[in-house]
């Protein structure tokens, strides 16, 4: 079934709200800073630099781990309250966190163990009631489903899809928040050699956002900002696997699955999204998937890709959020280069997954 989406906020380095912060991204716009709690060595020896950042300086300036996410939930949800028309009075949550078991510790890398989550279920509950008394809602929540990775938003609408499928048609709300942007977590990027500094030029520049989105199954399009009509779901080599290298096999399956599910590509160029980071490993699987969709079907030699990471930073499990919340913008302002978008996601250990979306208004037969 289809999902139609009625409302969203959302919370990033470029604004405290959606149209601030996709207007930034359209206009080319860069909130990159130093991020002044963690310091590098420079090439040279006595050479020491502040990494940069996609930082939500309001929001998160001082703060860590859990604290970090509530402040980021907070903004998104008090974006989205503005947005709310009253008639909802309570709603299911499909939540996408970063993994607790990011960021390992061991006495190779020489990490201090970041402080424990929790257990995943407890801290999400207290992360959605928190952010959202803090919001000032009226509306009730209650947590549904939780996901974690990069796809996790994928599995958030596919959760949410089921849910809807399963009786009366209801609203639900699809929430993702990251940010990699606390010592532990950058200080493991840096151990790994993944995090951009003067020494490693392809890594990737961390950011954080949060993005709530508000959706309604069963046709029921109303005020609809776009339809997400399909989800897929693939595996492929985790990112450092020597022996078993990526070759964008796992990207060209979920994004041509969507050929005998809907008809798609269409008319007009194909648009994907994807969560590319700067980094080799990610950048050589793309180049694979691209060799491999343009063979099997020529009009994605002429597809439009969007990098939403290039203005908002690496945003982890909110990063398919973020680029859903970059094509409504573009459709809402009549920028997009198509009616159908399709949003691409990699996580690091090889889930794969695609979100296909249509714009408001547009039928099959529209293109």
């Amino acid at each position: 079934m289809s999902l139609a989406i009625t409302a969203i906020g959302m919370v990033s380095a470029l604004g405290l709200d959606w149209e601030n912060s996709c207007a930034a991204s359209r206009a080319g716009v860069s909130r990159t800073g130093a991020l002044d709690h963690y310091r590098v060595q420079g090439i040279e020896p006595t050479d020491v630099q502040f990494v940069a950042g996609h930082q939500v300086d309001l929001l998160t300036r001082g703060f860590e781990g859990k604290a970090r996410l509530l402040r980021l939930l907070t903004g998104a949800f008090k974006n989205l309250r503005e947005r709310l028309d009253g008639t909802v009075s309570s709603l299911p949550v499909f939540l996408s966190l970063p993994d607790p078991e990011r960021v390992v510790a061991d006495e190779a890398s020489g990490l201090d163990p970041a402080p424990p989550m929790g257990p995943l279920k407890e801290t999400a509950e207290v992360l959605v009631r928190r952010s959202a008394a803090l919001a000032n809602w009226s509306i009730q929540l209650r947590l549904e489903g939780i996901s974690t990775g990069n796809t996790g938003v994928a599995d958030a609408f596919k959760s949410s899809m089921a849910y809807n499928g399963g009786g009366s048609p209801q609203h639900a709300l699809i929430v993702a928040v990251d940010s990699l942007l606390d010592d532990w977590t950058l200080a493991w990027l840096r151990s790994i050699k993944r995090l951009k500094t003067p020494a490693i030029a392809a890594g990737l520049m961390p950011g954080e956002a949060a993005v709530a989105v508000l959706v309604a199954g069963g046709g029921r399009q109303g005020e609809s900002m776009g339809t997400v009509e399909a989800v897929a779901f693939g595996e492929d080599a985790p990112w450092f696997d020597t022996e078993h290298p990526v070759t964008g096999r796992g990207i060209s399956a979920v994004v041509t699955s969507f050929a005998s599910k809907v008809r798609w590509p269409d008319e007009g160029p194909p648009w994907l999204l994807s969560d590319q980071n700067g980094e080799f490993c990610r950048a050589n699987d793309w180049g694979g998937a691209m060799n491999r969709l343009v063979g099997r079907d020529r009009a994605f030699s002429d597809a439009r890709i969007w990098h939403p990471a290039a203005s908002f930073g690496d945003t982890g499990s909110a990063s398919a959020a973020v680029s859903i919340a970059t094509a409504l913008a573009a459709w809402n302002r009549n920028y997009a280069p198509s009616s159908r978008c399709c949003v691409v996601s990699c996580s690091d250990d090889g889930p794969r997954s695609a979100v296909l979306i249509k714009a408001s208004g547009k039928t099959d037969s529209d293109g």
